[in-house]
């Protein structure tokens, strides 16, 4: 038995509750990775994004994964988390209650960095893999990077504070 979770961070749902280019991207490159290793599980993480919206981002990425052929007994969500900081703590009791010791963090290039930052803020050691599968948008990779440096400086200002420590009561 593999004791091996992928987790795939949320990205919000576009207007109409469907996948987003930038979900789809993490969710389809998380499911090549579940599906090279025989018994990994995939752990789908993003709360709900979008007002009016009825569906979580982690209960989408679920049935994605569900279409993409994962098997339903290889596949948690965690739908409570709505930033990169709210991931890894509400993911880090999963992990925990689970027993998963080889954690795969999926996330976009830009956004690994923070995903890196978060994760390691609540002691969760990963690899973490930039998505290489589904559509691409590059005008808005490139707003998304800008965006990065900003929300990068504000994960360092909270986390050297603790600030980001209450999520885990």
């Amino acid at each position: 038995m593999v004791n091996l979770v992928v987790i795939v961070l949320g990205s919000a749902l576009d207007t109409t509750g469907e996948a987003s280019s930038c979900m789809m991207r993490r969710v389809l490159s998380g499911c090549d990775l579940s599906q090279k290793i025989k018994d990994a599980d995939i752990l789908m993480s993003g709360g709900f994004s979008r007002v009016g919206i009825d569906m979580s981002e982690a209960r989408k990425m679920a049935e994605i994964a569900l279409a993409q052929g994962i098997e339903r007994e290889h596949i948690f969500v965690e739908e409570a988390s709505l930033n990169t900081l709210e991931n890894a703590a509400f993911c880090k009791a999963l992990i925990e209650d689970k027993g998963w010791d080889n954690i795969l963090v999926v996330s976009d290039r830009y956004h690994l960095l923070r995903a890196r930052m978060a994760f390691r803020s609540f002691g969760i050691k990963a690899k973490y893999v930039s998505t290489y599968r589904g559509p691409f948008v590059e005008r808005v990779q490139l707003l998304s990077y800008f965006r990065e440096v900003p929300a990068l400086i504000w994960y360092g200002f909270r986390i050297l504070n603790g600030h980001h420590q209450h999520l885990l009561k």
